[in-house]
């Protein structure tokens, strides 16, 4: 996948850009920027993940966050995909590394495996360039 042409012509634009809207946002809403800031993380991982196919699922208080119904933030992101766990996150940290013209790079840091409702499973932190950290699930 090639990188697409980036919205804004640098870094500092796009992140003044999508700072100044998430502020205007955090006055209009019961969010704090910094939620609003790891939300927009997460979206952006989100698509990511699904510029590789829709094969993935979003759960938990992220997937009701993306639909606007949650009435709480979350700190993580928990995502299934059918598979064998080791191909999963590998196809995990492939997405994170697409270049999609936001401006945006994620780190997947090393991965714990993990037992979940009863499937294996891994989680981990993912670092932004914006400085905004998260852990994420993987159930596979």
């Amino acid at each position: 996948m090639t990188a697409q042409e980036p919205r804004y012509k640098t870094p500092l634009a796009a992140r003044d850009a999508v700072t100044d809207k998430l502020r205007a946002q955090a006055k209009e809403s019961p969010w704090q920027l910094g939620e609003l800031q790891r939300q927009y993380a997460y979206d952006q991982l989100v698509e990511r993940l699904y510029r590789l196919d829709e094969g993935w699922v979003i759960k938990g208080a992220t997937a009701l966050l993306a639909r606007r119904i949650s009435v709480r933030h979350t700190i993580d992101i928990d995502i299934y995909r059918a598979g064998a766990i080791a191909d999963v996150e590998r196809q995990l940290r492939h997405a994170a590394s697409l270049d999609i013209g936001d401006w945006m790079r994620f780190e997947v840091g090393p991965s714990v495996n993990v037992r979940a409702a009863g499937a294996q499973g891994s989680r981990g932190k993912v670092q932004s360039f914006i400085g905004t950290k998260f852990s994420w699930r993987l159930l596979a």
